[in-house]
């Protein structure tokens, strides 16, 4: 078991969140490539990747927090929300980590595992922003 602070959350690594497995990729190059393809400029592209940046800021700690408080119906709406962003991009290991988390909502799952999932989700996020970045080089997937 490892602790790691990231951006204002302290989280572990455990069972908990080890179960789900992310073995594809980040994100999917050929929704990236039928975006580039659109718009060869890159500015739909470069919108998107700042509003996917920008929902990360704002969101992921109101899931922090609505799952503190137990306020599981706000949480279920914000990230219901959040995985039309990360979709629209093909993020596809940010969309399984928010399934994960919508079911353990909906299983009724302890604060606990909810906020390892959110802290696992935002580590996703961070590493996802920066595959996107590169992506909206031109010549890049």
């Amino acid at each position: 078991m490892t602790s790691e602070v990231g951006n204002n959350f302290i989280f572990e690594t455990s069972v908990i969140v080890t179960d789900i497995e992310l073995n594809f990729p980040r994100v999917k190059l050929e929704k990236i490539a039928e975006l580039k393809r659109l718009d060869p400029t890159l500015t739909i592209l470069t919108k998107l990747v700042d509003i996917f940046f920008n929902e990360t800021l704002d969101r992921l700690p109101e899931m922090k927090n609505f799952s503190i408080t137990q306020d599981f119906k706000n949480l279920s709406c914000v990230i219901h929300r959040f995985k039309s962003t990360t979709y629209n991009l093909g993020a596809s290991r940010a969309v399984e980590l928010i399934g994960a988390i919508e079911n353990a909502i909906l299983r009724k799952a302890s604060t606990i595992e909810i906020n390892q999932l959110i802290a696992v989700l935002h580590e996703e996020c961070v590493e996802t922003h920066e595959v996107l970045l590169a992506s909206c080089r031109i010549g890049e997937a």
